[in-house]
């Protein structure tokens, strides 16, 4: 409701228009109003719409046009999230802020390395400048629009936070690419989002972000989204949100596989830590997956599929 009421004439995505956004927070009921989009094709002559579920999303060329897009959502607010008047609403000010529940909810019950990690992680992150985030930027929360794909809708801004660029690009190819498309791609993918984020910069003088500080983050912020899902899945957050269980499925492999890939050694020189907390988190994260899948066999998704 407040990125409705407040961010959605101001971001420089393809939203849907909004026509009311209110709020009545002490009986927690919200009543956003927006336009109908025809998805189904039943206006004459309407461009075509379509949603398409992360677990079959496959799509790189449409993959990078939406990083593209928010790249220029990520400059404009690179630096003065935390200050603009349209997102002073935004609890998290620095860092990793935007997922510390990770340790408040989670940490005591890991191994005293899962905590350690998670802080030297938040000691290399609170420093850098921060933007505003979609939060929950997957493929599956989006509207593309045309065949082929000419612009995005940006949809699903629950998630709506303050966090450091990178988190929306490894977020998106994460969850919304196979490990190994991913892989082959990710540099192509990031060169295009760090042309469009600097072009979009250049109407900020002084401001800056380098090709090889990006990559850096995206090399260590698989951990962070590992830390995230464990979360999500050990307290079923999950449920009753209507997600499909082979999006669920696919989420976990994916993270899974996104953490396979990340360097220990470059992790740990950049992180300024033993090699052995990233290869626990590893292990943790390999009895996750298999606690994960016995979990998802154990609940029946008919009525959310429905």
């Amino acid at each position: 409701i407040d990125f409705y009421d407040k961010l959605s004439g101001l971001v420089p995505v393809a939203t849907p228009k909004v026509f009311y956004a209110g709020k009545l927070p002490a009986y927690n009921l919200v009543c956003p109003v927006l336009e109908h989009l025809d998805l189904h094709g039943q206006r004459k002559g309407s461009e075509p719409m379509s949603v398409v579920p992360d677990h079959r999303f496959s799509s790189v060329s449409d993959m990078e046009l939406l990083l593209t897009r928010v790249a220029k959502m990520h400059a404009m607010f690179y630096g003065v999230v935390q200050t603009h008047d349209a997102t002073k609403w935004i609890p998290a000010k620095q860092g990793l802020d935007f997922c510390e529940f990770v340790i408040t909810l989670g940490g005591k019950r890991e191994p005293k390395s899962y905590t350690i990690l998670f802080k030297a992680l938040q000691a290399y992150f609170k420093p850098r400048p921060l933007t505003l985030v979609h939060g929950d930027c997957r493929p599956g929360n989006m509207i593309f629009v045309g065949q082929p794909t000419r612009e995005v809708l940006v949809m699903d801004w629950e998630a709506t936070n303050a966090a450091v660029p990178a988190w929306d690009f490894t977020y998106a190819t994460i969850v919304g690419l196979d490990p190994e498309t991913r892989k082959q791609n990710l540099d192509a993918l990031l060169g295009a989002y760090h042309r469009s984020f600097v072009s979009a910069l250049a109407s900020k003088p002084g401001e800056s972000e380098s090709l090889e500080a990006f990559k850096n983050d995206v090399t260590l912020l698989p951990m962070v989204l590992f830390y995230i899902a464990k979360t999500v899945t050990t307290g079923e957050f999950w449920k009753d949100q209507g997600n499909e269980k082979k999006d669920i499925e696919a989420w976990g492999k994916r993270v899974m596989g996104a953490l396979d890939q990340v360097s220990v050694r470059e992790s740990a020189k950049l992180l300024r830590v033993e090699e052995s907390l990233i290869y626990e988190l590893k292990a943790l994260a390999a009895q996750w997956e298999q606690e994960m899948l016995k979990r998802l066999g154990s609940h029946d998704f008919s009525r959310n599929s429905q």
